[in-house]
């Protein structure tokens, strides 16, 4: 039962994903494309603002793919992550906690599931469970969620010299 719980899991999150990623790539499902992205991740100080919005589109789009197909899952769990890890400090940590105000409760919320599948066995119905991995699902996870969240720390650093800079204007 368990075996089915996870993989309803891991599938939900990761076509939410895929749609999340194809929203700011290509304007799918009423998104904004790639220069709507680029604008907000320019709003929000991420330079160069047009590389951030294909870095974040990218990891949406792969991240939700590997964890819906459940192949190389626990990278893809990292990504997902990584992304909604940026989202909560550049978007949602400034409107509180809670998810009617623009809060980061929902992220939260992924980024919970994301370890769950991150850290879990591959199921029997996922890719990953019929390839011999030479490392164990859980190191695969550890090792490339550090990876990532240095990643996360470089595109957040970017808006470090556009925050002050706006704070000078507005001084």
């Amino acid at each position: 039962m368990l075996d089915i719980l996870l993989t309803i899991t891991r599938i939900l999150i990761g076509l939410l994903f895929i749609g999340h990623g194809a929203r700011k790539l290509f304007g799918w499902f009423d998104g904004k494309g790639l220069e709507g992205t680029t604008q907000m991740t320019q709003q929000q100080g991420f330079r160069p603002a047009r590389f951030w919005a294909v870095v974040a589109g990218l990891v949406e789009l792969l991240g939700g793919l590997s964890v819906a197909l459940g192949f190389l899952a626990p990278i893809g769990a990292a990504l997902i992550i990584g992304d909604r890890l940026v989202a909560i400090v550049a978007a949602h940590f400034p409107k509180g906690l809670w998810n009617s105000n623009g809060g980061f409760e929902y992220p939260l919320v992924l980024i919970a599931n994301a370890l769950w599948i991150g850290l879990a066995a591959p199921t029997t119905y996922a890719l990953d469970h019929f390839i011999a991995y030479s490392w164990p699902p859980s190191q695969m996870f550890v090792v490339s969620g550090v990876v990532i969240l240095i990643g996360a720390v470089i595109a957040l650093l970017t808006t470090v010299g556009h925050a002050r800079a706006q704070t000078a204007q507005t001084s």
